[in-house]
């Protein structure tokens, strides 16, 4: 269990049986969904044999949270995925890739913390504001090229992301 001020959060992590682990997923459902569903565990097994270890967590009052409705709000959200990235740095400092597998609300969360998140490769403070000013006016991203609809991404950007983000339904 992870916690952050007021708020206990539960995850799950697995790891590869073999092997060097060569990036870490945070896996952040929607709010219909739990870190047990079978998206987010047939991802976690997916991601093991590419060596990757996962972290799955419920967001405050979903899922397995122990926590009452009053805690479901944006900023705790957005705090229990901040926690889980810092948490996932820690455990695992020899890893540079930290990514994030996102569907729903969970997707959502994950572009309002873009300032905090800003370890994407070349993604800085006027990209990740542009992304957002985007989804702004263009409501959620559909797929992973629609990004190369914001200025500042082209082509080679967007390959150099691909394996690093997913965006989901």
């Amino acid at each position: 269990m992870l916690s952050r001020g007021d708020l206990k959060i539960f995850c799950k992590q697995t790891e590869p049986d073999f092997g060097d682990i060569r990036r870490v997923v945070l896996s952040v459902h929607g709010i219909v969904g739990s870190m047990e569903d079978a998206i987010q565990t047939g991802m976690a097994e997916e991601m093991e044999i590419f060596s990757s270890a996962t972290i799955r967590f419920d967001f405050p009052a979903h899922g397995h949270s122990p926590m009452s409705d009053d805690f479901f709000t944006l900023e705790n959200c957005r705090q229990s995925l901040l926690a889980a990235a810092e948490y996932a740095r820690e455990q695992y400092p020899e890893v540079e890739d930290l990514c994030i597998f996102a569907s729903g609300f969970g997707a959502y969360v994950t572009l309002v913390c873009l300032e905090d998140l800003m370890a994407l490769p070349g993604i800085g403070d006027v990209l990740a504001q542009r992304i957002l000013d985007y989804r702004d006016t263009h409501g959620k991203f559909t797929s992973v090229e629609e990004l190369l609809n914001v200025e500042g991404i082209g082509q080679k950007r967007l390959e150099e992301l691909l394996d690093l983000i997913v965006i989901g339904g």
